[in-house]
């Protein structure tokens, strides 16, 4: 039977199969390359237009010009004032960025209240922390109405002096080879031979052997740091050698307490528990334990309120119970008693500290 086709036709017709993929596989090629480039140009596109975004911005910022300074900072206790003053300068202020540092932890306070060309104007804030540095910076609202936080503009930063001062500070004995208060009110008197120039927490301290005549004497009542309704002392004590027990916490070693032996910080077995004591004695002895160990640095606080003793270790809160005034106004003395250990940074306020001010100095880097 014949063909109905030439010989050459089945090659012919493969050539054209292959021609007509080939040209599809082209298109599809180019295709997806137009899809490409429209995506590429849209991604460039978003990334120039953010950048246009953001330069509008920082040019809405940086045209501002506006400069502010500190003029004065004032700790209330539980609140601070801080005095600014803006300079010449154009542009809208919508506040102020209040950066607050204790020495550990910052602490960022935002402020709405715009403050005009040439203005001084007093910002009290709400903090009751230990104030080692303040911060400002202002607060912009750019063309888009988004707001933007600018650099820090002035900064007052407070010597460990000047923060133990603000607070009530009235003595601080650093203990660096002498008693001297580094306040300049109450330079104490060593009293036997406590070794004041061993390793401290912080530098030097003092060191106690558990003899009877070694002692420190301020020779000043109590009424020369603090008024019988409210006080604080404290110290970093590392105590040592074997444990005092008495029944009565006026015979225990002190870390400091009064002549009379109606308020201190001891340290002992009372009654067959063993511990530093918080004490007070309005009438009735009111004490608080706290525990420690033998050769470690320990931080110890004691506050009265007014109506009660506050025992603090190592910053924090132990306990309090209900205290009234103190009865007598005797010298203060520190390491009495035969106390065994050692002393450093004993400090002593006029008022009663918060929780955030005693856990502030507590971390605070007095080296």
């Amino acid at each position: 039977m014949n063909n109905l086709y030439p010989k050459g036709h089945k090659m012919v017709t493969s050539n054209l199969n292959i021609i007509n993929k080939r040209g599809l596989s082209e298109v599809v090629t180019s295709l997806i390359m137009i899809l490409l480039v429209l995506v590429a140009v849209a991604i460039v596109w978003i990334v120039i237009k953010n950048m246009l975004t953001e330069s509008a911005d920082e040019i809405s910022i940086t045209g501002f010009m506006v400069d502010m300074d500190i003029r004065d900072v004032k700790d209330n206790g539980n609140n601070i004032d801080v005095k600014i003053k803006r300079e010449v300068g154009e542009g809208n202020l919508k506040g102020v960025r209040f950066i607050v540092d204790d020495g550990s932890t910052p602490e960022i306070i935002d402020n709405n209240n715009s403050l005009n060309e040439l203005e001084e104007k007093s910002y009290n804030l709400n903090y009751s922390g230990l104030l080692k540095k303040v911060s400002i910076a202002p607060i912009f609202e750019t063309e888009a109405g988004e707001e933007k936080i600018g650099g820090i503009l002035d900064e007052k930063e407070f010597t460990n002096k000047e923060i133990i001062e603000t607070i009530g500070g009235v003595a601080w004995y650093k203990f660096d080879g002498n008693a001297n208060d580094e306040l300049g009110n109450h330079n104490a008197i060593i009293n036997g031979s406590p070794d004041c120039t061993v390793q401290g927490k912080y530098k030097q301290a003092c060191e106690f052997n558990g003899v009877s005549s070694d002692k420190i004497l301020t020779n000043k009542a109590r009424s020369r740091f603090f008024d019988a309704s409210q006080g604080t002392m404290m110290a970093w004590v590392r105590p040592k050698g074997g444990v005092v027990s008495n029944t009565q916490i006026y015979n225990l070693p002190s870390i400091i307490c009064d002549e009379g032996n109606y308020l201190g910080i001891y340290i002992g077995n009372l009654s067959s528990k063993d511990g530093i004591w918080i004490y007070n004695k309005p009438g009735q002895s009111n004490k608080i334990n706290i525990s420690y160990i033998n050769n470690n640095w320990v931080h110890t606080t004691w506050v009265h309120n007014f109506s009660h003793i506050l025992a603090y270790k190592d910053g924090l809160l132990s306990n309090s119970i209900a205290s009234g005034n103190t009865l007598t106004n005797s010298s203060l003395i520190i390491g009495n008693n035969n106390f065994s250990g050692t002393i450093d940074e004993l400090m002593i306020f006029n008022r009663a500290l918060s929780n955030e001010e005693i856990k502030g100095i507590s971390n605070l880097d007095l080296s």
